[in-house]
């Protein structure tokens, strides 16, 4: 009996940026059958959704733009990362959220590989928000109003 269930894996990582644009002058890069590597962790709240991805391959000046400095970590380049797998008959969205980090890793060449650690919800988390204050009693319905007004 033969197993007609196997098909040839597929994972597309498209990567848009905030600002500027890749070597190829367009804000978006769709990286498609390159050697790629994604674990991907959903553990559920108060947790965010995250993601690890390793993909070799990558034009040099394409890591470049996307490298974020470690000691600035706070300063966020808002770069967005969509991945999908699965084969021929079809691709889904497996994972989507912000890149918190992304470096080129040059440790063992030939096989560079480009890092890019990605949290879902990561933007709004660490966006600054003005204070608020209430003098005195105030019920609860005016302070979330206050608060989704934002």
């Amino acid at each position: 009996m033969t197993n007609t269930s196997f098909t040839s894996k597929q994972i597309a990582i498209t990567i848009t940026l905030a600002n500027g644009a890749f070597a190829n002058g367009a804000n978006q890069l769709v990286l498609a059958g390159l050697r790629t590597s994604v674990v991907i962790d959903k553990d559920g709240s108060p947790s965010k959704n995250t993601a690890k991805i390793k993909i070799y391959g990558m034009l040099e000046a394409d890591m470049n733009k996307l490298t974020t400095v470690a000691f600035r970590a706070l300063a966020v380049k808002k770069n967005f990362v969509q991945v999908q797998a699965g084969d021929e008959n079809g691709m889904s969205v497996a994972y989507q959220g912000e890149i918190a980090g992304a470096f080129a890793n040059y440790k063992s060449p030939p096989n560079l590989d480009f890092q890019l650690e990605c949290v879902e919800g990561y933007y709004p988390a660490i966006a600054p928000v003005a204070p608020k204050s209430f003098k005195g009693p105030v019920a609860v319905s005016t302070i979330m109003a206050s608060l989704a007004s934002q």
